[in-house]
């Protein structure tokens, strides 16, 4: 169903073979109510399309690739997460500023803080503390912050 090709396509990149996806759906359908999505999720780590380690063994065929469809690029909106699990240090990524927030980050990192002279400032009007810097060597990033097409969540 619906909810077993989202999953699919946020946990494996679309990647489920067809029998695959079966045995997830058969899982999220012969769950308790409540207990669907879980136990759908619970199917698809199990499949080597989940892997991200080495070559994966395929269960089943794949489906024949479709035909590359040429089209003109045109604008649009994206939600991209990242998740950088142990490659980033956050805490010095975005720093707060000018509020009892950066005391505590300057006691947290105290001899390897980066001075607030250094920090690419940016502003967060809805936040407790209303100014952050962005961490110097990320210059794009706060560019793309200042044009709208970034945002910190």
């Amino acid at each position: 169903g619906e909810t077993v090709e989202e999953i699919n396509v946020l946990l494996t990149g679309g990647r489920l073979t067809p029998l695959a996806k079966q045995i997830v759906t058969e899982k999220y359908t012969s769950a308790d109510e409540g207990n669907k999505l879980q136990a759908a999720q619970n199917a698809i780590l199990f499949t080597p399309e989940f892997s991200t380690l080495g070559n994966q063994s395929v269960i089943g065929t794949h489906p024949p690739r479709p035909k590359k469809i040429e089209h003109k690029p045109k604008n649009y909106k994206a939600v991209v997460f990242m998740f950088l699990g142990g490659g980033a240090d956050t805490f010095n990524m975005l720093v707060p500023r000018d509020c009892e927030l950066h005391d505590d980050y300057a006691a947290t990192r105290k001899g390897i803080e980066i001075p607030i002279s250094k920090l690419l400032p940016i502003e967060a009007a809805t936040q407790k503390c209303k100014n952050f810097g962005i961490h110097p060597a990320m210059k794009h990033l706060h560019q793309l912050y200042k044009d709208k097409e970034a945002a910190f969540v």
